[in-house]
């Protein structure tokens, strides 16, 4: 069976989610990503309605892998879990929330921007970070160089990833994949322009496998 860390890799995106409406936006969001090609979702913690809307997809919308995002404390992964995530990111790296996760056999994906925060990372046990906020942090040229000392971590871009840069990110060996809410805006949620959503996520596995055969 496929671990979430392959699934996630496979695919090469993770599309971010914020949820203000999870009864009634949650399965039609996942439908839409699904028919697009794309069989996972991060849940922003954005959102007060998170842990209703990972719930409500775990239980309605089958082979659909479910993560929880902006997770900034202990309590939030911990309720994130219970509520059905299979994996958690946080924008930030904090120890406590790596080893909530850990204890509890969730796969973990924390925030670095700097080499102390891999440097920290890596001695954690660490191999698969978020880099975030990408571009302010500087985007590739900021990545390649933190690649040369921190060659066995592979890195999550996440902040000002588009339709337009996306497949220049997957290019790269050392990103594992691309996360964003480019492909869920929250405009399009609001519209429930769920064909827009597909359109968009079909378009975004494309370019993940041209830049990954081209890079």
């Amino acid at each position: 069976m496929c671990t979430v860390y392959e699934e996630i890799h496979r695919i090469g995106i993770i599309p971010v989610a914020k949820l203000d409406k999870p009864e009634e936006d949650s399965v039609p969001v996942a439908g839409a990503l699904l028919e697009g090609g794309i069989p996972l979702i991060e849940v922003t913690f954005r959102a007060d309605g998170a842990p209703t809307a990972i719930r409500k997809m775990k239980q309605e919308v089958p082979n659909f892998t479910v993560g929880a995002g902006t997770v900034l404390t202990v309590e939030q992964a911990e309720e994130a879990i219970e509520a059905g995530a299979e994996f958690i990111v946080s924008p930030g790296l904090d120890p406590a929330i790596v080893e909530c996760c850990e204890r509890k056999g969730v796969p973990v994906v924390p925030g670095c921007a700097t080499a102390s925060d891999c440097q920290a990372a890596y001695n954690m046990g660490l191999r698969i970070v978020k880099f975030f906020p990408a571009n302010i942090a500087g985007g590739l040229p900021a990545l390649r160089a933190l690649h040369t000392p921190f060659s066995k971590l592979q890195f999550i871009p996440t902040g000002g990833i588009t339709l337009d840069n996306l497949e220049e990110f997957s290019a790269c060996p050392f990103v594992f994949a691309c996360g964003g809410t480019f492909l869920l805006s929250e405009e399009l949620i609001r519209s429930h322009d769920w064909t827009e959503i597909t359109r968009r996520s079909r378009q975004a596995v494309e370019l993940v496998l041209k830049g990954r055969r081209y890079g």
